[in-house]
């Protein structure tokens, strides 16, 4: 989530390892969609369907706690949550 230069330079060290690449994000960049089967999704469908989730974004009013009891609650039993970014983007309660 988030693919800016920091979020792209994650989606190719994950591709590196073999990784399908899904990503959202607010403003979508072309490099991202220029790495090899990455390609850009609903937020939904990537919470739904991703082994392991990495924040790469900004902490902004639209940011603030993106990661709540209800994203949560979509997500995919497992799944492995990385935040790289600001500790408001979750919602820790």
């Amino acid at each position: 989530i988030g693919t800016g230069k920091i979020g792209r330079v994650f989606a190719q060290i994950m591709r590196g390892f073999g990784c399908s690449l899904l990503g959202y994000d607010a403003y979508p960049n072309s490099e991202f969609e220029a790495i090899d089967s990455a390609r850009y999704v609903s937020l939904p469908e990537l919470l739904s369907t991703s082994d392991i989730i990495s924040l790469h974004c900004p902490l902004l009013p639209e940011t603030h706690h993106l990661i709540n009891e209800n994203t949560i609650a979509q997500m995919k039993p497992g799944v492995m949550l990385i935040n790289t970014s600001r500790g408001g983007l979750i919602d820790t309660d």
